[in-house]
């Protein structure tokens, strides 16, 4: 519970000084206290701080002790273990925890006696602390709506240093009910820095109005608080269809996954999504589509393949979309003769580039690429062989050839079986802007719907 009587507390001490406290006095024992008071600050709900006092004894004769937190102190202290005695000269360090519950501020106060004088009093405070309730997000923006209804979900976020208590959760009655709640179990104590979600469910109709989300809580200055639920109504139309995907957008053109059409029918939309491909629950294995539509194809599947994966989270393994300008720039090998590895999973219609640039160094230079692993799995190729085709650019770094001789210097396209591309001859380069781009590309989709697993091995050799 919390108190709020620290200032009679210290009104009470005043009496006994400052600093050290030397109230429990006989001719041949003194007990003093340093500090006299104990102010613990504002600690957040949850954590807990330790502070420490100083009993001395200056007499000439031991003294016996008892020591305790006053009837009106706030539970939140507590104190650590002391001795039954003090001997003459000597002294002893006592440890008061504090550990805050709830808003406010707590004050407490330690009685430390002897059993022959009056109780020395030692003050404690802790505090102020409050809690603060948020909203993430805020506004709910339910835009766009694919379909005839949505399901989101809110945050409700402890920003304070106190742990707030949510009693109730309601749909605003005056506002729009096409919102529902999906009852959450109350009362809900958040801790600072947590969070509790509330899902709310909207079903859209032609109604504009926006509703609400009313929470009611122990914060101080909180009392009701009121997040914005904003709706997307019904949109008339005239004829025709528009695209929609009801899943989850951030799926959307991932592996399977691809929109549908919605349907003008009298002047609305339908609010169905046909022919559009959502995520499936899992992956199939041995298919080799990301089925489930979470940027990782085939997760946990055995591995049959005899060229490993290189697990990448978009549809080309190293660069966004198909374009030299995007190559991945491969730093250029010092030593005389330098091997690179690159695993790659490439679906139909995918392709890869690479940019090795020259050492300027004089050197005479030279780069072949070549396939050294290529499979398309277990599934689905029948009796055909997997192919995939390499190209060799000699360019300078702004991709163009500027004189520096045949833009190709090598096109193996695959079909005679691993493709190997190597430059017609060593080149003597000082400029510092010349390079290579290599060129990973399937041949026509000879297993339809698959992707192809290779690993390429480039050499850089320097004379």
């Amino acid at each position: 519970m919390k108190q709020n009587a620290l200032a009679a507390v210290l009104l009470a001490l005043a009496s006994f000084g400052c600093g050290r406290v030397q109230n429990l006095s006989r001719t041949e024992t003194v007990l003093s206290a340093s500090p006299d008071a104990l102010d613990f600050g504002a600690v957040t709900e949850g954590q807990t701080k330790q502070l420490a006092l100083k009993i001395e004894n200056t007499g000439r004769s031991s003294v016996p002790i008892s020591l305790a937190l006053t009837a009106d102190s706030s539970p939140d202290f507590s104190l650590g273990e002391l001795p039954v005695r003090v001997e003459a000269g000597a002294s002893f360090i006592l440890t008061v925890t504090f550990t805050p519950h709830g808003n406010g501020e707590d004050t407490g106060t330690v009685a430390l006696a002897t059993g022959e004088a009056t109780p020395m009093l030692l003050a404690l405070h802790g505090g102020a602390i409050a809690g603060a309730l948020s909203f993430n997000p805020d506004p709910l923006d339910f835009k766009p709506v694919s379909g005839a209804s949505a399901t989101k979900t809110v945050n409700l976020q402890s920003l304070g240093t106190a742990a707030v208590v949510v009693s109730s959760i309601t749909i605003g009655a005056a506002g729009s009910q096409d919102f529902a709640l999906v009852p959450p179990s109350l009362p809900a104590t958040i801790l600072p820095g947590a969070s509790f979600p509330v899902t709310i469910e909207y079903t859209r109709s032609g109604n504009t109005g926006e509703g609400t989300l009313d929470v009611v809580s122990d914060e101080p200055d909180g009392g009701v608080r009121h997040l914005r639920l904003l709706p997307d109504p019904a949109l008339p139309c005239n004829g025709g269809t528009r695209s929609c995907y009801t899943a989850d957008a951030g799926t959307l053109g991932r592996g399977r996954c691809k929109a549908g059409t919605e349907a003008c029918l009298s002047g609305l939309w339908s609010g169905v999504c046909e022919n559009e491909v959502t995520p499936a629950a899992t992956d199939t294995c041995g298919n080799h589509i990301d089925d489930d539509c979470d940027g990782v194809v085939d997760p946990g599947c055995p591995v049959t393949d005899a060229c490993p994966r290189a697990g990448a989270t978009t549809a080309d393994s190293y660069e966004p979309n198909n374009s030299d300008s995007q190559s991945r720039l491969v730093t250029a090998p010092a030593s005389t003769v330098t091997t690179l590895s690159y695993d790659l999973t490439l679906p139909p219609g995918d392709e890869d580039w690479f940019q090795f640039p020259i050492p300027t160094t004089g050197s005479n230079t030279r780069l072949r690429a070549e396939v050294t692993c290529l499979n398309w799995g277990s599934a689905g190729c029948g009796s055909a062989s997997p192919k995939v085709g390499l190209t060799l650019y000699y360019m300078d770094n702004t991709r163009s050839t500027l004189g520096l001789g045949p833009s190709i210097d090598g096109n193996n396209t695959g079909l005679s079986g691993k493709a190997v591309v190597e430059n017609t001859g060593p080149i003597n380069s000082a400029a510092g802007n010349q390079r290579w781009y290599v060129q990973v590309k399937p041949t026509a989709t000879v297993c339809s719907g698959e992707a192809v697993n290779l690993t390429l091995t480039v050499t850089a050799t320097n004379t």
